[in-house]
């Protein structure tokens, strides 16, 4: 698995899916069985942008593809719920910060 700070930034969470599924030796079929899917041709909507991943997915696709989980969550965040990802990463970046200031 390659590092986040290795990731080149991708636009898009179908982009970054597409890549990351070409990449793969897995077929569509055992990326859809292995991330809870029923059907494989929701992988092609996901890599066309023609549905959205679920977030509730996530954690499951990325070991699938062997990806970062947090790299594709803030992706998916980013795109979909940015107002939510600003309120999480202003909740659990500044509780962050202060914890590992010891306060």
């Amino acid at each position: 698995m390659e590092s986040y700070s290795a990731q080149k930034p991708h636009s898009t969470v179908a982009e970054y899916l597409a890549l990351h599924i070409g990449r793969s030796e897995k077929t569509q079929a055992q990326i859809a069985e292995e991330s809870g899917f029923p059907k494989s041709n929701v992988i092609s909507m996901l890599k066309n942008g023609q549905t959205k991943l679920p977030i509730a997915r996530i954690p499951a696709f990325a070991r699938s593809l062997n990806v970062c989980e947090h790299e594709l969550f803030y992706l998916a965040m980013r795109e979909y719920n940015p107002d939510w990802l600003a309120v999480i990463e202003r909740l659990f970046v500044s509780k962050l910060e202060l914890m590992q200031s010891g306060g």
